[in-house]
């Protein structure tokens, strides 16, 4: 059996499970590190010596933490650097909660099956839908999380009264499709209740992190698309609360053979996993690897975070992630306050195609099914 010739090691950050108001955490990503197998100890060796540095012996470096003290922060550039120079290159994909969010809106609303306004050429055009989610996703932030609270306590009554807000919302745009789309989810609410609220989404699709995950895996793709020899191993951090969800999306996408879905710009992307051969977790205690991911991932989120908060970047970390921002293969973000350009776009395709793909594999507790 041939060896992986990959090796990616990735870290989740601002994970709120099914909590998308958290306001400490607007943003979820997983990001980390891809090497060929000969550099990995010089890797280690990196984080070692950024350890060192920073005057921590022993124990596990967690960014979370160590991103809040001084003298981490000083060295954090030289780290990201030296981790880069020993042969890592980092990879990571980034979202903003609110527009997940408007994901589940259009996917649980705008479904022909239960929307006599609805239509099956506007519900199995993905391009559509994403434009009608990030449109959304511009709405008044309460009346989403209205949206959100009613879903994730399965309350009946504070969802219809949010579908009714977000149709008033419709009713002020210049938009006929948009406002038919909400007057159909309102007028079938019973139905739609019961085919896409009444009980929770099998395979952790409620929260962002799988679909994420998802997203991540496609990274990974695009990553490695220019040859055919590439065979990844990917190491995730151990996660009690979704490592089994992982694992069964891993295998689906690994086993489901060729799905692909046409992009913003008419480039087709495969759905299924081909490069990534074995996925496992591991603790990062004993991980530097896993711990180097860890520290990527805690910088990109305190970046993102800051804009999506429309606050402005550190600038010990912007200088820090220029060179990996500048590298990504998952999207452009601008620094801009209140906006990451791309990613929600992405999470968006990765969303969208996640629960029509587990709709075409005949699951009967997804959104289309």
């Amino acid at each position: 059996m041939n060896q992986p010739n990959l090796l990616v090691f990735c870290y989740e950050a601002g994970n709120s499970g099914g909590n998308l108001l958290d306001p400490d955490q607007p943003t979820y990503l997983i990001a980390g590190w891809a090497m060929e197998p000969d550099r990995q100890q010089a890797i280690e060796e990196a984080v070692e010596r950024y350890a060192s540095q920073i005057g921590q012996s022993g124990g596990e470096l967690k960014g979370s933490s160590l991103l809040r003290r001084s003298k981490p922060q000083a060295l954090y550039g030289e780290f990201i650097r030296s981790v880069s120079e020993a042969g890592a290159w980092p990879v990571y994909a980034i979202f903003e909660k609110r527009f997940w969010i408007a994901g589940r809106i259009v996917e649980a609303l705008f479904d022909y099956v239960h929307n006599n306004q609805s239509s099956l050429e506007f519900f199995s055009n993905f391009q559509a839908k994403r434009d009608t989610a990030w449109h959304i996703a511009d709405w008044p932030l309460k009346d989403l999380a209205a949206f959100a609270t009613a879903l994730r306590q399965r309350d009946a009554t504070g969802m219809r009264d949010a579908v009714h807000r977000l149709r008033l919302l419709a009713d002020q745009e210049d938009d006929p499709q948009m406002k038919r789309l909400f007057a159909g989810a309102q007028q079938n609410f019973e139905a739609i209740w019961q085919a896409e609220f009444s009980a929770e989404l099998d395979h952790g699709l409620d929260t962002v992190n799988v679909p994420a995950f998802n997203a991540f895996l496609s990274v990974l793709d695009t990553m490695a698309s220019h040859s055919s020899e590439v065979r990844m191993r990917l190491i995730h951090d151990r996660s009690r609360e979704f490592e089994g969800f992982y694992r069964t999306m891993f295998e689906m996408l690994t086993n489901m053979g060729d799905f692909v879905w046409p992009d913003a710009d008419g480039n087709y992307r495969f759905m299924n996993v081909r490069v990534v051969h074995t996925f496992e977790t591991q603790d990062s205690e004993q991980s530097p690897l896993l711990q180097a991911a860890d520290l990527l991932a805690n910088g990109l989120f305190r970046y993102t975070k800051a804009i999506a908060r429309g606050e402005p970047v550190p600038p010990w970390l912007g200088e820090a992630l220029a060179p990996t921002l500048a590298f990504s293969v998952t999207a452009d973000i601008d620094p801009a306050p209140g906006r990451l350009m791309g990613t929600q776009n992405f999470l968006m395709d990765c969303y969208l195609s996640v629960v029509q793909n587990l709709s075409f594999q005949g699951s009967d507790t997804t959104s289309g099914a």
